[in-house]
């Protein structure tokens, strides 16, 4: 079954189908729901994953450079060593994200959601004294 949609990628993943390692490149997956899935080493790079749910799933070592994750859920997201070069994360949830590793050089983000990111990428804020 070839996966041109999201909604292909929902039927696929509700079906027990393996995509560790999928190349899934530059495709139109806004809204996408994949709460909870197995997603390691994907090649999302260029894809539209606007308002996609990726809360708790598992984008370790993801390709998502030039994605675009604007509004979407990645609560407890597991997107350790995952490329995100020039990814548009505005408006991203990244709460409690783990992003230990990963390559986010060009990445825009919201002034407002900076600070969820550097959390979320291990810096050590300290107050202003």
């Amino acid at each position: 079954m070839a996966i041109r949609s999201a909604t292909d990628l929902e039927n696929a993943i509700r079906d027990g189908k393996e995509m560790a390692g999928a190349d899934l490149a530059g495709l139109d997956l806004a809204g996408v729901r994949l709460r909870g899935s197995s997603l390691t080493g994907i090649n999302f790079s260029g894809s539209d994953l606007t308002d996609a749910d990726l809360s708790n799933a598992t984008l370790k070592d993801a390709d998502l450079s030039g994605a675009t994750l604007s509004g979407a859920d990645l609560t407890n997201a597991s997107l350790s060593g995952a490329q995100m070069n020039a990814a548009n994360l505005a408006g991203a949830d990244l709460t409690d994200a783990n992003l230990a590793h990963a390559r986010i050089d060009g990445a825009r983000v919201r002034r407002s959601d900076a600070i969820a990111l550097l959390v979320a990428l291990q810096v050590r804020i300290e107050e202003d004294v």
